[in-house]
């Protein structure tokens, strides 16, 4: 087998050595070879997955802020890109500054990446890369992404869906443009927005096995930088005996770590202004707090969230019938409000 046909079975699969010789830009404007960390892997085997099952790779990404969702999904597009010629990928964004930043990753992987650093593409511009393979990188926000008539897609990238305007509408525009050939590669991440929407739809029906999409989420549990050191063990055991009921339970129920939590108060405190529920919509813990927090939720999100954490699976599932209502006995009746077709036997 050839070097080439090498590269390109070893992008078609994203092994691990060819993605860390992309170069990224880390949170401290450090040009760093790009290692994987546990949400970015997470993801990875999902994508994985899909891929050894000939099956086309369609990810739906429910995420916490800032662990580097979007730019392993850069990677794996650029990988692919790179090393198959005459392929398509589209980035699209919710926002132009998104998008310019998503499509910056990419011309970055361009400059530093060893199989490419020393060509020239054919063009390069605000919003496309062409390489000297032929195959395409561009971007766009939602509003002016490309229809799905006459245009063919390898990979997409829909970012921050749950904030595009209409996103029904592109999604399925956009997704009349990719074949369904396992070669392909759809990418639909975001931080929640509330429940309803296309988004919120996308992700349970990935969770109810009734799409393609596989589901995969990332809570800022899985974040390594989301610690937070104390200065000492004196100081440690003062943070530990400052544990509010909340704190107490999340360190029981979701096995966080004092320097965990000692990270998510400062960041409550810093960054959320001491709002719980600002918190907890940027960095959910779980898909449930995601969308309860980020709606307009009527009840409190710190109750439900303590009942998420301790809630078990049914004892017993079973069909009854009602014959008829006793007169002055107490009766109820429970229903799943999760969806929102409501629907009851006689």
């Amino acid at each position: 087998m050839s070097r080439a046909a090498l590269l390109r079975a070893a992008a078609r699969t994203w092994d691990e050595r060819l993605l860390g010789q992309l170069t990224i830009r880390d949170k401290e404007a450090r040009l760093q070879p790009l290692r994987l960390n546990p949400g970015q892997r997470l993801m990875l085997e999902a994508m994985r997955r899909q891929r050894a099952a000939g099956a086309p790779v369609r990810i739906v990404l429910l995420k916490a802020r800032q662990f580097g969702g979007s730019t392993l999904a850069q990677a794996c597009l650029f990988c692919d890109a790179a090393h198959s010629p005459r392929r398509e990928a589209w980035i699209v964004a919710h926002n132009l500054n998104s998008a310019r930043a998503l499509f910056g990753m990419a011309r970055r992987f361009y400059a530093h990446y060893p199989a490419t650093a020393r060509l020239k593409p054919e063009r390069c511009n605000a919003g496309e890369l062409l390489l000297p393979n032929q195959s395409r990188i561009a971007a766009s926000t939602a509003e002016t992404a490309p229809g799905g008539r006459g245009f063919t897609l390898h990979a997409l990238h829909a970012s921050e869906i749950a904030w595009w305007r209409r996103a029904g509408q592109s999604m399925l525009s956009l997704m009349q443009a990719v074949p369904d050939h396992p070669d392909t590669c759809v990418i639909a991440e975001s931080t929640a927005n509330g429940m309803g929407g296309y988004f919120h739809d996308l992700w349970r029906a990935a969770r109810a096995g009734q799409n393609g999409f596989e589901p995969v989420f990332v809570g800022w549990n899985l974040v390594e930088e989301y610690s937070l050191p104390f200065a000492d063990g004196a100081a440690r055991r003062r943070f530990e005996d400052s544990l509010t009921p909340e704190e107490d339970a999340l360190r029981g129920d979701a096995g966080l770590a004092l320097e965990q939590l000692h990270w998510r108060r400062a960041c409550i405190r810093d960054k959320c202004g001491g709002n719980e529920d600002a918190f907890r919509q940027e960095y959910p813990l779980h898909d449930q707090e995601a969308f309860l927090t980020s709606g307009r939720p009527v009840f409190q999100v710190s109750v439900l969230d303590g009942m998420y954490l301790r809630c078990e699976g049914p004892v017993l599932r079973a069909e009854i019938d009602l014959e008829s209502w006793i007169a002055n006995e107490q009766d109820g009746a429970g229903a799943d409000a999760m969806s929102r077709h409501l629907r009851a036997a006689p």
